[in-house]
């Protein structure tokens, strides 16, 4: 009996990752069959599978699809179909000339699905990381109606808006960050090397410290001495932050307060309104019914305040429909 390390799709298709026992590759294939997956990568389990399994994880996580990678994706779709390239085709060309993995791979995937009869809004709905819930909801329109090209179109509206928006947000908090990195590294400075000399020449005097300066001498000793305790207490805070926010209530209640805070949070307000406002234009303008356009903004929000809103939204809409 040997392991081996797989690759493959499940139902949802979704990519996994694994292992399994098996006397051969073909009865381990066979096996994953049967578990209703599709392989797409399959071998032993030796260093060089288990390096590779470690880098494509790490790739995923610090890789990313930046706006302006989606809005030149999108853009060249949009330009292909208006002159009449084949979809498998243009997605082929696409993939050839793209340096970022995840979307070559992603672009490769997509054209693959077409290939085996499946619909283009199917297969963008298995990389959510390149296509959100608007923009699925979006391309589905557009098949149906046969409007693909203008409803492209309008997605690329949508991205141009949301890198707009983006840049605002970079633009008004750029100064707060760099005032936050320079105290940061004034007060690396001051605990490390300034007041470790003013403590010699304090304790070379002779004389009471105040109590305020016995507080500060005190602080940077710890910081001095215990800087590794400060490291790990730091990645905890981090780590529970991250832990907290991942749940409904944490993100709901970060949300909140991301939206309460003075000056910022009247701009992150405006601009998560304005982006609303836009797709819920672009979504009903398409064609697409109140409720679905909803229901897909709502899947689309990464803000839990905005999309409790929606949801109340859709039941006070729900009711009066009733009522009627």
């Amino acid at each position: 009996m040997s392991k081996f390390y797989y690759r493959a799709h499940d139902r949802k298709g979704a990519t996994i990752e694994g292992s399994i026992v098996a006397d051969n590759v073909w009865l381990a294939r066979k096996a994953l069959t049967k578990l209703n997956l599709v392989v797409l990568q399959i071998g032993r389990f030796d260093i060089a599978l288990m390096w590779n399994a470690l880098s494509n994880s790490i790739e995923k996580l610090t890789r990313r699809v930046k706006i302006e990678e989606q809005l030149v994706l999108m853009s060249q779709l949009e330009t292909g179909i208006s002159v009449g390239i084949p979809i498998i085709q243009m997605l082929d060309m696409l993939g050839q000339d793209q340096e970022n993995k995840i979307i070559k791979q992603a672009l490769t995937e997509i054209a693959a699905d077409i290939t085996q009869g499946g619909s283009l809004h199917e297969a963008f709905a298995k990389h959510p990381l390149l296509f959100n819930p608007t923009m699925i909801g979006l391309v589905k329109t557009g098949e149906l109606t046969g409007k693909l090209e203008e409803t492209l179109a309008r997605i690329n509206q949508m991205i141009e808006q949301e890198s707009k928006n983006r840049t605002k947000v970079k633009s008004a908090v750029f100064y707060p960050k760099i005032v936050v990195f320079v105290l940061g590294i004034v007060f690396f400075a001051v605990v490390y090397f300034i007041i470790p000399k003013l403590k010699t020449f304090l304790s070379a005097m002779g004389t009471d410290l105040p109590p305020i300066t016995v507080i500060v001498v005190g602080i940077s000793d710890f910081f001095v001495s215990y800087w590794y305790l400060v490291l790990i207490l730091g990645f905890g805070i981090r780590q529970s932050f991250i832990k907290y926010t991942s749940t409904e209530t944490g993100r709901l209640k970060f949300d909140q307060f991301k939206l309460k805070v003075p000056f910022f949070g009247i701009i992150f307000h405006f601009l998560e309104l304005n982006n609303l406002c836009v797709i819920l234009e672009l979504l009903i303008s398409s064609g697409i019914p109140l409720m679905d356009a909803l229901e897909i903004l709502k899947d689309s929000q990464k803000n839990m305040v905005f999309k409790h809103a929606l949801t109340k939204c859709q039941e006070e809409i729900a009711k009066r429909e009733y009522a009627y």
